[in-house]
């Protein structure tokens, strides 16, 4: 991991050097280079929505800034039952991006994602279904 990527794991986690040291391969080249991540924000954006007691409609967007929900830029409701079933498609999205890729490339940028809520026709209530796409901010 680099320098400038492990002070600001340290900083924004208070992690320890001791516990820095521990990670996994995998999770230091996940954060490395983090100034490069955080120019990329996923959008998963709502392409279908039935009786989405969020009040979550098509073209409302939940927007992550590696890998945080940004509520500010977010046009729906973070509802749990629809985050939830996203994160490990942004999580494979980011994954592209700590290869030098880019997340648009990944194979869940082409999949619609739905919320857990299974529908009405299923024994739930409404169902809603999202894609996901990354832009570059710099």
């Amino acid at each position: 991991m680099d320098e400038i990527s492990r002070q600001i794991v340290k900083e924004t986690i208070d992690i320890t050097d001791e516990d820095l040291d521990k990670l996994s391969p995998g999770m230091k080249r996940i954060l490395s280079n983090l100034p490069e991540k955080a120019k990329w924000k996923i959008i998963a954006e709502v392409t279908e929505s039935k009786y989405c007691f969020a009040g979550l409609k098509p073209g409302d967007k939940l927007v992550f800034n590696f890998p945080i929900l940004n509520v500010a830029e977010s046009t729906g409701a973070p509802c749990m039952e629809a985050v939830a079933p996203l994160a490990n498609q942004i999580r494979a999205m980011m994954d592209s991006v700590a290869d030098g890729g880019d997340p648009n490339d990944s194979v869940f940028a082409s999949q619609q994602v739905s919320c857990w809520d299974v529908g009405v026709e299923h024994g739930g209530l409404g169902r809603v279904m999202f894609k996901l796409y990354a832009e570059k901010t710099g």
